[in-house]
């Protein structure tokens, strides 16, 4: 509860700073696809199976340009996986090329540790109405975690796209990894790998479109404690226990573009099929995995 007051106080200064900026996105969304972020010691081992744990994810982020080249953005991340963020970025749109470069922080993510600076980057190529992709990185910086409380934030994602009559189908991978030294004898580690294709349908002067994803993602913890070997050097030796669920799963979203320059937008997705990786059991058929949310989107640029 004290982590939301302290995000919900930087959403307050941020919010009127940046108010003129030319576009707003605001997000919210729930689920359970997640492993308990406390818990210090596998599930598979003992012979249970994947026990969902519900979590709120959230974004408000501001983008905005000065002059006819010049862009920016700034926002405030709540993810599943890699938890809080503050992001910031500046970069040159150059037509059909956009390229972002800034610092961000990770923020109370642990009572030890209340801010982890990190570094990312991305770049987006247009071809207007035929081909699109799109590539990022982020990472925070700085060395092994050893103390209590440290931890670490990656990310990496890659699409590729294109436009046909009423259809844009994209089709993107991502990786999350989000890692935490609990107590001096357990690192744990939070990872999320997703391969996605997406189908936006629209028609020509019609206020809404539809989103259909589908794909495949693996969700893993790890737990990572160090054992003293004296066989052979190094004698220092990493022992790592996992628990790992794969879905294949599929979702839906509909947007609905209100006016020129607000639209709002719901959905949700579930796994069709969840299977844990032994020797993690698979969640009982009648388990009931989600997530689900929308929010808008909002304009405040020249006509």
């Amino acid at each position: 509860m004290k982590h939301i007051q302290r995000v919900l106080i930087i959403l307050s200064m941020l919010f009127p700073a940046f108010l003129g900026a030319m576009d707003m996105r605001i997000e919210g969304w729930a689920g359970n696809l997640h492993f308990d972020p406390e818990s210090t010691a596998a599930l598979g081992p003992d012979g249970k199976a994947f026990e969902p744990f519900f979590n709120v994810d959230g974004l408000i982020q501001l983008d905005g340009n000065y002059g006819e080249h010049f862009i920016y953005r700034v926002g405030l991340e709540r993810d599943g996986i890699l938890n809080n963020r503050i992001i910031t970025a500046a970069g040159f749109d150059l037509n059909y090329v956009r390229l972002y470069l800034g610092p961000f922080a990770g923020i109370f993510n642990t009572e030890e540790r209340l801010m982890n600076p990190g570094i990312a980057a991305s770049f987006r190529f247009d071809i207007p109405g035929i081909l699109f992709g799109a590539a990022a990185v982020a990472s925070t910086l700085g060395g092994s975690l050893q103390s209590p409380g440290d931890y670490s934030q990656e990310m990496g994602e890659f699409s590729l796209g294109f436009q046909a009559p009423h259809i844009i189908i994209t089709a993107g991978i991502t990786d999350k990894r989000f890692s935490r030294q609990q107590d001096t004898a357990v690192l744990t580690r939070d990872e999320l790998s997703r391969y996605n294709v997406q189908f936006e349908i629209f028609a020509k002067n019609v206020p809404y479109m539809v989103h259909i994803n589908m794909g495949y993602q693996n969700l893993k913890r790890s737990y990572i404690t160090q054992s003293i070997d004296m066989g052979a050097p190094p004698y220092l030796v990493n022992n790592t226990v996992t628990d790992e669920l794969n879905s294949i799963y599929a979702g839906f979203e509909f947007i609905y573009q209100i006016n020129s320059k607000i639209k709002v937008f719901a959905g949700i997705e579930s796994p069709v099929y969840a299977w844990g990786e032994a020797p993690l059991k698979s969640p009982a058929k009648d388990t009931f995995i989600f997530k689900a949310g929308g929010g808008l989107a909002v304009s405040f640029g020249n006509e």
